[in-house]
């Protein structure tokens, strides 16, 4: 989703990146970036059917983050693959789906169980 890539540059910018690193260890726990939390969406491992832990949420950030560093490499990858995925999705196998209610963590505990 552009807007919370868009949200989540400007959230970095003005957090001068600290601030936001601590955010998103607390947030990915959750399946979720800052800027996901905020606009109501998380991300979803739908193989498993749970909500991404905080180690794919790290694959997904962190690869993402790498990739796109790269000439933007990570952007062509998301326009021409078809599914419209980011390359941290694809790489951390995730979607990114609207949750504002928080269903999907409900969701999530009660497949573990």
């Amino acid at each position: 989703m552009a807007a919370a890539w868009f949200l989540g540059l400007a959230l970095f910018i003005a957090t001068a990146g600290i601030g936001y690193l601590a955010w998103s260890v607390f947030t990915w726990g959750q399946g979720r970036t800052p800027a996901q939390r905020m606009l109501g969406l998380r991300c979803w491992l739908p193989l498993a059917g749970v909500v991404a832990g905080r180690g794919d949420m790290a694959v997904r950030q962190i690869s993402g983050v790498c990739l796109n560093g790269q000439l933007l490499l990570g952007f062509f990858i998301w326009v021409f693959n078809g599914s419209l995925r980011s390359v941290g999705d694809a790489l951390a196998d995730t979607i990114v789906l609207s949750d504002p209610d928080g269903v999907l963590v409900l969701s999530g505990f009660a497949y573990c169980l």
